[in-house]
C-alpha cells in the first residue's frame, strides 16, 4: 500500500462542496493536504457526496479523521475514517 496509507475517506458532503471549499476548512485549522480529490460522476460531474484526502503524514491524517467526523454541515453529519484500498475487481473477473 502506497500513500493509501495516509488517506482519508470523507463522506455525506453536499454537492456543493469543492476541494478548495476542503483545503480552507483544512487551513481554518492548521491542518494540510497533499491532495484532495472530490469524487464526481463521470457523465455529469455532479458530485457524489465524497472526497478523499491525502495526509502527508499519520499525524496529520488523525488530526483530519478528529476534525471531520461527526462534524455539522448543512443539516448533515460528515463521516471521516482511513481510507481503504479498494479491492481488485479483476481476479473475479478472470475467473
Amino acid at each position: 500500500m502506497k500513500q493509501e496509507q495516509n488517506r482519508v475517506f470523507l463522506g455525506n458532503l453536499p454537492a456543493w462542496v469543492t476541494a478548495d471549499d476542503i483545503r480552507a476548512w483544512l487551513a481554518a485549522d492548521d491542518l494540510c493536504a497533499d491532495n484532495i480529490d472530490v469524487i464526481r460522476g463521470f457523465e455529469n460531474q455532479e458530485s457524489k457526496g465524497f472526497a478523499f484526502i491525502d495526509a502527508p503524514n499519520y499525524d496529520e491524517m488523525q488530526a483530519i479523521i478528529r476534525r471531520f467526523d461527526r462534524a455539522p454541515l448543512d443539516d448533515r453529519i460528515l463521516r471521516a475514517n482511513r481510507a481503504r484500498e479498494r479491492p481488485s475487481t479483476r481476479a473475479w473477473r478472470a475467473a
